[in-house]
Parts: structure tokens; sequence; C-alpha cells
């Protein structure tokens, strides 16, 4: 995303032009973007980037009004919950690197929800399903085989 494009990105963390917080650590991180142009100029932009220690995720457990099943699974799963009639939710998957692969949902929900989702195209491994409803987050693992 760096402006203009095909410059570098540098830092603890940082891989192929993208910045992965389980790499790099809780802490204060520098992030520098160097472009070189064609005629050998160049210059840098840094940015600074807090990785915390994510505390307010609630694992997805026997006390929640949500079910995700199959799991283990070879390549699809189904989430069945029960929502308040005005809950927004983001329902997001991301892999072990915290990486964004697909939104299931983004914005009003059913109070009954059911809703089968494949993920043949993903590589198998560990996933996270997030379920973000009116502040409240829950997670819980999916592991693809």
């Amino acid at each position: 995303g760096g402006t203009p494009a095909r410059g570098n990105y540098s830092g603890l963390g940082t891989v192929n032009g993208f910045f992965y917080p389980a790499l790099a650590g809780v802490g204060t991180h520098v992030i520098t973007y160097t472009y070189t142009n064609a005629i050998g100029c160049s210059n840098t932009a840094t940015d600074t980037i807090f990785v915390s220690t994510c505390t307010n995720v609630t694992e997805l457990g026997n006390n929640n009004n949500i079910s995700v099943y199959p799991n283990p699974t070879k390549g699809s799963f189904t989430i069945n919950g029960t929502f308040a009639s005005d809950d927004k939710a983001n329902i997001l998957l991301c892999n072990m690197f915290g990486e964004l692969v697909l939104v299931i949902e983004n914005g009003n929900i059913a109070t009954t929800y059911n809703k089968q989702v494949n993920i043949d195209e993903l590589a198998n491994g560990i996933y996270f399903l997030t379920i973000q409803t009116n502040g409240n987050n829950v997670t819980t693992k999916i592991v693809k085989n």
C-alpha cells in the first residue's frame, strides 16, 4: 500500500511487503517504506505499529448460543446461533498470521442464524473464526484437514 508503488517495507514482522503481528510480537514496532526511482533517487517513510495482546476475545464454548460444526472439517462447516433481533455482525475467518481470508457476514443478521461456509479453496491448517456482535467478540479455532 505504499506510494509510489513498488517500494520495499522493512522492520520486525515484515515479510514480502506484509506486516505480521505474530512475527513482530507484542510491543511498538517501526516499519519503514523505502522507494527508489529509475534514476536512483530514494526516500523513506516510517510508521509506528503497536501490537497488543488481545484481551477481549472470548473462546466460543458451551455457554454461548453459537455452535460451529464439524470441527475439524474437510472443506465446509456450519455456524448455528441465536442473536438479538437488532444485532449487526461481522463474521470473519483469519489464518494463523491474522490475515483475513474470508468475510462471512458484514451487517444485520437474522435472529436465528444458520449458515454453511465452504472453505474448500483454503489450504489445510488452523483458522480462527471470529463473530463480532454489538461490541462482543467470540472466537473459535477451525481446523481444516
